[in-house]
């Protein structure tokens, strides 16, 4: 269970995400981090760093992500902790595809599938048989790309983490060169999930 303190770190630290504030969003992750050391809770300094290997993925800073996944995937085996690891080698596969290591990326996918069903992590499961489609689809194998974006759709509905747009966070993830900033002239806008997220726009 994560601590209370370190939880409001990670969620201050995911809004500087939204914002495009990386530099921000890494300070709120360590500091979640050191907070979850001095908690001695496992599970929060575990999440503060898997989120902080992903964020600077996310950020474009692919040798310091791979650094902080591996160091994280260390620590979550010597834990037990399978949740975490799977979600370290689902982030080092996406690390190993964008390098264009194809085979690579595909054998820590498995590997990840397999932490993450000793789990029972629905989300990540999901997650994982997305990022395996992405990679049927690279070598043009449509049938099993197929096979995977189902098992992954299903995945992320039983976990209840299915929202209309998780498809497309995972190929956007996936592919960041495909994704372009719109300024725009207001804050911005929250997730549009459901019609009443809809209706307060």
């Amino acid at each position: 269970m994560i601590v209370v303190r370190v939880q409001k770190l990670l969620d201050e630290a995911k809004l500087h995400e939204r914002a495009g504030e990386w530099q921000a969003a890494a300070q709120r992750y360590e500091q979640a981090f050191r907070a979850g050391l001095a908690e001695r809770s496992v599970p929060s300094f575990l999440e503060a760093l898997t989120k902080l290997g992903h964020s600077h993925r996310l950020a474009g800073n692919a040798e310091l992500a791979e650094e902080v996944l591996s160091a994280t995937l260390a620590s979550a085996r010597a834990h037990g902790d399978r949740e975490r690891e799977a979600r370290c080698l689902n982030g080092l596969g996406i690390l190993r595809m964008h390098a264009g290591d194809i085979s690579g990326a595909e054998e820590t996918y498995l590997a990840a599938g397999e932490a993450a069903r000793a789990a029972g992590s629905g989300r990540t499961m999901g997650e994982v048989e997305q990022n395996l489609g992405i990679i049927s689809t690279i070598r043009g194998d449509v049938e099993a790309a197929l096979r995977y974006y189902q098992a992954g759709y299903a995945h992320m509905n039983e976990a209840g983490h299915l929202h209309g747009d998780a498809g497309a966070r995972i190929l956007m993830a996936s592919h960041p060169e495909w994704v372009h900033d719109v300024p725009i002239d207001r804050p911005a806008p929250t997730d549009v999930d459901t019609r009443d997220d809809l209706r307060s726009l």
